[in-house]
């Protein structure tokens, strides 16, 4: 599926048809007003449209009406083009969505750091048809032990992760199979259900439609067995049910005679399209896997697994009062038959399959229901073919920008944070957890290295004054015991470039390196379905910054690997690209 959104007349004027045009996949453009060979246009991360926090990951309602803010470095130099922004969805890249956009500027991480940004206008509600055929699984660290832990119950929350990629476009991944007990892949496609028994005659099984709440009156185990049969099962490792009044157990594989018909437990969850699953084995189980517990200790089998987390772990409801329902106090505890409610008149804590039934609407998509970008590409027309200008596929740096989306919802008014709207911030404490407060702005911690500590701002030395560390400088650049310059709102922009092993706040103050990178080039006489390809290496001198981690500048990842196994065939260039541009500006590194 793909959605064309349109700026302005003037964007409608200039629409073009872009699937039957070419693609290029060059990711790296030089524009009319001389864009020197070697800038590299990196997508950096977005600014958050309701709270102006700048994150790499961002999440938001497939039918959000506002605008939709892409910092990339150096795309001033591109107001020459008409840009268009690519997002491609899931595992197979199936759902496509195109908006147009334009360039404005934002506030950076101080007074001489503006960041530039692509303003893409959602007024139409472009993702709105976008499918969400996958989950969130919530990966948030909580005080088990706690009767006053607060679960996530907003889908947007932060360390919400939606399982819905390949591992080769998971940010998160450790570079592993993602099978093993220490291997993490947090958006690695896979895909559980909650589930009900299995009628052992017809060997269907159950899938609850119902939360676990008294419907035929206030005693839950009053319930008809019919009842029972279609609300959620609890998840834990045995279940309660109701025969002629009287509450029975059941544990794993167990069978129960139910109005006549005899019903397996199977757990509570079933697996779906295993044989697409991106993560397997024992990276299944653990705190960065699909499970906490298992039904049996010594299988690693996805159909054991329970205490899964699957978005909401656990979520309170609003039922008539006196209605009994299975809830507890504390969230993690075995859920148990009750009445009472909490201190604003809701269920205590209950499993999330209740919440999940209970939001569900005609699509099947329910609270926990996601999509998310697989690749965000950023390209212009130029007689009839697309230009890219950068890729988050072919730019490992811009690797981890990802878009979720989730059910729709009601908004408020949607605002231009960039001019009006930005939450401000004047210390630490004013922003989230994992965020800090630079400029007057919060940002992600996954875009700063360190907090500055409250008040300090107001200290900070101007270029040339003697310092020991970047937090006493303006320009958050201390090198040799001086303030030095750091200015990207100049062209061309001053870069800090400290070397590795120097101190740092973010990565846009480290050296910037060389890297090579490999592609499947076009070769004289290609033709789709032809095998007139090869793998050809160029080096692009000055494209990337080293990385700010721990508070240290460290070498940038590796560029694109050569693959010595590569082989030209019909299949395999068809990923083919022209590299005229490369061949102009770049020089091959190997034959």
């Amino acid at each position: 599926m793909k959605v064309f959104a349109v700026l302005t007349s003037l964007l409608i004027l200039a629409a073009c048809d872009f699937g039957s045009s070419s693609r290029s996949t060059s990711s790296y453009v030089e524009s009319s007003d001389g864009l020197h060979a070697g800038s590299m246009h990196g997508i950096q991360h977005f600014i958050d449209p309701a709270t102006g926090n700048h994150t790499e990951k961002l999440t938001i309602p497939k039918n959000y009406n506002g605008e939709l803010y892409l910092v990339i470095s150096n795309i001033e130099k591109l107001t020459d083009k008409l840009l268009y922004a690519r997002f491609k969805f899931g595992v197979n890249d199936s759902d496509e969505v195109v908006v147009p956009a334009i360039i404005g500027t934002g506030p950076g991480l101080t007074s001489m750091s503006g960041v530039y940004v692509l303003v893409l206008d959602l007024r139409n509600r472009e993702f709105i048809g976008t499918p969400l055929g996958y989950d969130l699984f919530d990966y948030n660290q909580y005080n088990q032990g706690s009767n006053s832990v607060e679960i996530a119950s907003d889908n947007r929350n932060t360390k919400l992760y939606c399982r819905g990629l390949k591992l080769s476009d998971d940010p998160t991944s450790n570079g592993s199979s993602c099978s093993g007990s220490d291997d993490q892949c947090l958006y690695a496609y896979a895909k559980i259900e909650d589930q009900g028994l299995t009628e052992l005659g017809t060997g269907l099984t159950l899938i609850p439609t119902e939360a676990q709440v008294a419907l035929e009156g206030g005693t839950y185990f009053e319930d008809s067995a019919n009842k029972h049969l279609v609300k959620c099962l609890n998840d834990s490792n045995a279940q309660d049910y109701n025969a002629n009044n009287t509450p029975l157990s059941v544990s794993y594989k167990g069978t129960l005679l139910i109005g006549g018909k005899d019903y397996r437990y199977d757990g509570p969850y079933r697996p779906k399209e295993k044989n697409n699953w991106q993560i397997s084995s024992d990276a299944l189980f653990g705190e960065k896997g699909l499970f906490a517990a298992k039904l049996l200790n010594n299988s690693n089998l996805a159909e054991v697994g329970y205490q899964s987390y699957l978005f909401p772990r656990f979520g309170k409801m609003e039922i008539k009062d006196g209605v009994e329902y299975v809830g507890h106090e504390n969230p993690f505890a075995k859920k148990v038959v009750m009445s009472t409610r909490d201190a604003e008149g809701k269920t205590h804590y209950m499993d999330g399959c209740n919440n999940r039934v209970s939001t569900k609407n005609s699509s099947n998509e329910h609270i926990g229901s996601c999509n998310i970008t697989s690749v965000i590409e950023i390209f212009y027309m130029e007689n009839g073919s697309e230009k890219l200008v950068t890729s988050t596929r072919v730019n490992d740096e811009s690797k981890s920008v990802k878009l979720q989306l989730v059910k729709s919802a009601v908004l408020d008014n949607n605002k231009n944070v960039l001019n009006t709207g930005f939450r401000t911030c004047s210390s630490n404490s004013a922003c989230g957890n994992s965020e800090c407060c630079f400029n007057g702005r919060c940002w992600s911690d996954n875009l700063i290295s360190q907090c500055l500590n409250d008040g300090q701002e107001s200290n900070m030395k101007g270029v040339n004054a003697t310092c020991t560390s970047d937090f006493q400088c303006a320009s958050l650049c201390c090198k040799s015991g001086r303030c030095q310059e750091h200015n990207t709102l100049v062209d061309p922009p001053i870069y800090c470039s400290k070397a590795v092993g120097e101190t740092c706040v973010a990565s846009q103050w480290c050296e910037v390196y060389t890297r090579d990178r490999y592609f499947i080039c076009r070769d004289p006489g290609y033709t789709a379905g032809s095998n007139l390809c090869s793998e050809v290496g160029y080096r692009l001198e000055n494209g990337v910054h080293g990385i700010c981690e721990g508070s240290t500048c460290n070498l940038p990842d590796e560029g694109t690997p050569r693959d010595p196994a590569f082989e030209p065939t019909g299949e395999s260039c068809l990923e083919a690209i022209d590299c005229s541009f490369f061949d102009t500006n770049y020089e091959r590194i190997n034959p």
